[in-house]
């Protein structure tokens, strides 16, 4: 039932995306990528998705996404940076606790990040 279903234009760009994967890796040859990418710029339902799509690997994972690598990286920097001055708020003799604001603003933007992977994730999942 679920092949007769109409697609929408991310169902394309997700599946363009996995073909331009698998060629990028030497799956597909550069006419075959050609031939296939026409025929999902025209699908409608995602049974004629799923046939072009049929003989090719699965995505790599989430974990090894360059969306999941990003994220890490900056989760990373973001720990570093701050706990570095946290370090020197402490070698100051524990005052006000001043890298507070830091640790917000980064905080907040780290975490737009991060709502920003989980929504490609679902979408890579779709």
């Amino acid at each position: 039932m679920a092949s007769v279903m109409r697609i929408s234009d991310l169902d394309r760009e997700l599946a363009a995306r996995r073909l331009c994967d698998a060629a990028s890796v030497g799956v597909l040859s550069v006419s075959e990528l050609e031939w296939r990418l026409d025929r999902v710029l025209s699908a409608a339902t995602h049974g004629q998705l799923e046939a072009l799509l049929l003989d090719v690997p699965a995505p790599r994972s989430v974990r090894g996404s360059p969306v999941a690598r990003w994220l890490r990286a900056h989760i990373g920097a973001f720990l570093i940076v701050n706990g570095g001055l946290a370090a020197i708020w402490a070698a100051a003799g524990f005052g006000y606790f001043w890298p507070v604001w830091p640790l917000i603003g980064w905080g907040m933007l780290i975490s737009g990040h991060a709502y920003a992977a989980h929504l490609v994730q679902e979408g890579e999942k779709a």
